[in-house]
């Protein structure tokens, strides 16, 4: 099957933005980005460290006093410029998404679609954030609630949707008055280097928004900072508890999105064509990596032969291939390891019993 080139031209070249200050890369080792679709090299560049999370973290509080003090219809006004921005670069962000990480084009304008809904949604709250006052006491005095921003939120996001996991955190911090410092995911960094240049071009003020682009070292980093004022990480459950042990040495306080392991019940009242389309669907949808898919089906006994025959047959319509391809429905996974892991998954399925009834061959 004859693939597709990426157009390597297009890819941004700023994998750290602090402040004012864009670089190529960060003080880490050098990394190598593979492009899923052929597993050829697409670009090299060097991770952040620990040093440069030090560096976001200090252009962040730098910029912090300022951002708060924005009245909340101007950073509402900024919100909405950068939605109508991305919708209007949709057609630049579209391949990136494809080439970080394979997920297949005809995904990518919804992605954008879903970033600048984002903004445009909690930008709308950043003028409407409001303090209550409580008549507690007998005399003439009232308690009040006022909610203020935590200073600097670090973001730490997953490999299988960065887009849509980054925007989904960093735009009500944002509007809260907060500044942030992402963590793009190494093997996937490409749409997150390109939002943020975006936010530069609608204009948000330098430091408001800062990226490191590293892996697990850097997001360690960023937990253990004492200049970050909340974490919110998606991901696996067992880097989450490593997240949470050591944010309690602070008593930083933790958003968690982790991913799902739960079952599609099919019952025998069931429509089965639309529970055979929505079976599958879990796994397709992106790349069949998805943090939300079901991992597996539960069928009623009565209707189990009918129900994995109609799927099997819709799965053999599905077609896999390239993720630049128009017509491609399922692109490849992220990596050759995932796919020798998902090829044990099956291959030892079958040798305790498990019949295939479509595909399970490279």
């Amino acid at each position: 099957m004859a693939f597709l080139t990426p157009d390597r031209s297009a890819l941004p070249g700023r994998a750290l933005v602090i402040g004012e200050t864009a670089e190529a890369g960060g003080s880490g080792e050098a990394f190598e980005h593979v492009y899923p679709g052929t597993a050829e090299v697409t670009t090299s560049f060097r991770l952040a460290n620990a040093d440069d999370v030090d560096r976001a973290v200090a252009a962040a509080k730098a910029a912090a006093p300022a951002w708060r003090a924005l009245p909340g219809d101007k950073r509402r006004d900024l919100m909405f410029r950068l939605a109508a921005l991305i919708e209007e670069k949709a057609a630049e962000m579209t391949p990136l998404l494809s080439i970080e990480n394979g997920s297949i084009v005809l995904a990518g304008p919804h992605m954008s679609a879903d970033a600048a809904q984002k903004f445009r949604y909690f930008g709308g709250w950043a003028d409407k954030i409001e303090g209550r006052t409580v008549s507690t006491w007998g005399g003439p005095a009232h308690d009040y609630v006022s909610y203020e921003p935590y200073g600097v939120v670090g973001l730490i996001v997953p490999w299988n949707g960065p887009l849509f996991a980054a925007t989904m955190c960093m735009a009500p911090a944002l509007a809260a008055g907060n500044c942030v410092v992402l963590k793009a995911p190494e093997n996937a960094p490409f749409s997150l280097m390109k939002l943020v240049e975006i936010i530069g071009q609608a204009g948000f003020p330098p430091g408001v928004v800062n990226l490191v682009t590293g892996g697990p070292d850097v997001g360690a980093a960023m937990v253990s900072h004492p200049g970050i004022g909340k974490i919110e990480f998606i991901g696996s459950g067992g880097t989450a508890r490593k997240i949470l042990a050591s944010a309690a040495e602070s008593l930083k306080p933790v958003g968690l999105e982790l991913g799902g392991k739960s079952a599609v019940l099919v019952f025998a009242d069931a429509d089965l064509q639309a529970a055979a389309k929505r079976g599958l669907s879990g796994a397709v949808s992106a790349n069949g990596q998805g943090c939300v898919n079901g991992t597996r089906l539960l069928v009623e006994r009565s209707i189990y032969e009918p129900y994995v025959q109609m799927l099997g047959a819709m799965a053999g319509y599905i077609k896999v291939g390239d993720p630049l391809a128009m017509d491609t429905i399922m692109g490849p996974v992220i990596s050759e390891a995932a796919l020798t892991r998902i090829q044990g998954m099956v291959d030892g399925g079958v040798a305790d019993g498990a019949r295939l009834v479509c595909g399970g061959e490279r």
